[in-house]
């Protein structure tokens, strides 16, 4: 009888540490989704101010912060900078403008 309680003792706990790993799999491909939209409308807002659309940008900014929200609670980790994500838009921005330069001096101020 003992081996048997056991054996679902173990089993119950098998399936609890499975249960939990396919929600946290689930919470995170969640939280990528949630930063994908964050990410496509911060390019909406973007748009919205360029075009000087007051009550499009503001629902879109409170969309956006909606999504944070919502991204945060899930998953606080997404709310931590990402160093590399930064480091890499420094670097790509260094670099452009780097180009852009060096444009300008081989032709001499022309481009």
């Amino acid at each position: 009888m003992r081996t048997v309680s056991k054996a679902l003792l173990l089993g119950l706990v098998l399936a609890g540490l499975l249960a939990s790993s396919a929600q946290a799999s689930l919470n995170h491909s969640e939280c990528r989704r949630l930063t994908r939209q964050i990410d496509h409308y911060g390019g909406v807002a973007e748009m919205a101010a360029n075009r000087g659309d007051k009550l499009w940008l503001e629902g879109t900014l409170a969309h956006i912060q909606r999504l944070s929200d919502r991204r945060i609670r899930l998953c606080p980790e997404f709310d931590q900078p990402n160093q590399a994500e930064i480091m890499a838009k420094w670097m790509a921005d260094v670099t452009k403008k780097a180009a852009k330069a060096f444009v300008r001096y081989l032709t001499f101020g022309a481009y």
